[in-house]
């Protein structure tokens, strides 16, 4: 795995969506409205180009790619408008360029370009090997073709059937602003982002909740330092290798620490059944309570990685389930790539974890 009170800070606003038709690919005007309304702040982007992302299953034209002004880049679902990822940031790594090029997604991070019948890897620039386009097809088919098409399918016949003043956009946050700009803790090296988000979670609850959370020798102004990555490190993996783990083999090595440091708080985790990890997802987040999460490769995403999570958005309306919509903004932890309000649709996930 690579690396994912004073809850009176909690931002709740909401944004009434138009009408908007999402038969084929978007106007641009239609995706502005769109992207614009999973924005983390009020800036407001508009499309300079847009790319149509193709599916390997059947080869036709699933998503597209917009590249925004000021800067960033959005990929919505063709057939619903649905958001799959956003960068709101002046990312340092934009996927597709080329508009000329045939391009395929799959999900975040999974950008794959094909040249005279070859396929290449964006993130790496390596040809596809046919056993990994194997995988990547089967990954496509049961999951990003069904699972998350159905879902979706579900919230646009929602969105068709009630008026524009009983459907609204909701975005939450727990101290958006703390974790936007956070950019104080440890780096991965090693594939430790499990225990990596744990540590810029904790770093949290001490400033906002408790201050025995962490050491004061291992703060770094409200952020913490790499010493307590290690340091949690050496409670989750003992004297064994570092390296990744699911979220839930990690607690252990998590309630070790905060009992050596006397919070009568526990970590705990949600897994297995993926709605019921949505569920539990959202309402963290809707009890002002942030987590830590992971996306998985086996849902498209280009690896297992765990991350932060501070804020939802999702759709709210009579008969609608929140998590048929919902989107989540996340802290990836990344230094090189600085994806402190990264946007992905709750479809890549499949773990969190919390504390209460």
């Amino acid at each position: 795995m690579k690396s994912i009170y004073r809850f009176c800070f909690v931002l709740l606003l909401f944004v009434t969506i138009s009408s908007v038709s999402f038969a084929g690919e978007l106007s641009y005007e239609e995706a502005e409205e769109v992207i614009n309304s999973y924005s983390p702040d009020s800036q407001l982007y508009t499309v300079s180009d847009s790319i149509m992302l193709m599916s390997y299953t059947d080869n036709s034209c699933v998503y597209t790619y917009y590249k925004l002004e000021p800067y960033g880049y959005a990929i919505l679902l063709n057939e619903t408008g649905a958001l799959m990822e956003a960068v709101y940031e002046d990312a340092t790594f934009l996927p597709y360029n080329n508009i000329e090029s045939e391009y395929y997604y799959i999900g975040p991070f999974n950008y794959y370009e094909k040249i005279n019948g070859i396929n290449y890897d964006l993130m790496s620039n390596e040809i596809i090997s046919d056993n990994k386009l194997d995988m990547l097809i089967s990954y496509e088919e049961n999951v990003i073709t069904n699972e998350i098409r159905r879902d979706l399918k579900e919230s646009k016949s929602i969105l068709s059937t009630y008026s524009t003043s009983s459907v609204t956009t909701v975005e939450k946050y727990v101290q958006q602003n703390y974790f936007a700009n956070m950019k104080k803790f440890g780096t991965n090296v090693n594939g430790t982002c499990t225990v990596l988000s744990a540590a810029i979670l904790l770093g949290y609850y001490d400033e906002y909740v408790n201050d025995t959370y962490v050491s004061s020798v291992y703060k770094d102004g409200t952020g913490t330092t790499e010493a307590f990555h290690q340091l949690l490190n050496s409670y989750v993996y003992g004297e064994n290798a570092q390296g990744g783990i699911f979220i839930r083999d990690a607690l252990d090595g998590f309630n070790a620490y905060l009992d050596a440091r006397n919070v009568s708080t526990t970590f705990k985790s949600e897994y297995g059944v993926q709605k019921a990890v949505l569920n539990k997802m959202y309402m963290l987040i809707y009890n002002n309570t942030p987590m830590i999460a992971s996306i998985g490769s086996h849902l498209g995403s280009y690896w297992d990685h765990t991350c932060v999570v501070y804020g939802a958005i999702y759709r709210q309306g009579p008969s609608i389930d929140p998590t048929d919509s919902i989107v989540f903004r996340v802290h990836m932890g990344w230094h090189d790539y600085v994806y402190n309000t990264y946007t992905a649709s709750g479809a890549w996930f499949y773990e969190c974890g919390y504390i209460e």
